[in-house]
């Protein structure tokens, strides 16, 4: 496992890799970037946008959720109405969610 950024507390590994040797590795994810709520809402828009399958304004929200990550939030009839724009929603914020982490504004 690698060291982790504070002496004296383990890193918890994000992911396993078994070589030929039949050893397990382990390998923590990088640091993501600490972004603000709104910054991170506009990222999400401007990134839907570039999609084209979703019409032009689709109310995401942006909430903290309990693992210390985010979520994007969508009204439930949206989900109904557009089941296409849930799933490119979907591959955004799992992109972004790679890259960002919220401040704790």
């Amino acid at each position: 496992m690698f060291a982790a950024t504070v002496p004296g507390e383990p890193l918890a590994p994000d992911w396993h890799c078994h070589t030929a040797d039949g050893e397990t590795r382990e390998f923590a994810s990088v640091a993501r970037t600490s972004i603000s709520n709104a910054d991170l809402t506009y990222k999400f828009q401007q990134m839907l946008k570039t999609i084209g399958d979703c019409p032009p304004t689709v109310p995401v929200a942006i909430v903290p959720d309990e693992r210390g990550q985010w979520s994007a939030v969508i009204s439930a009839r949206l989900r109904r109405e557009c089941p296409d724009c849930v799933n490119r929603i979907e591959a955004v914020e799992q992109r972004l969610r790679g890259t960002y982490a919220l401040d704790g504004d």
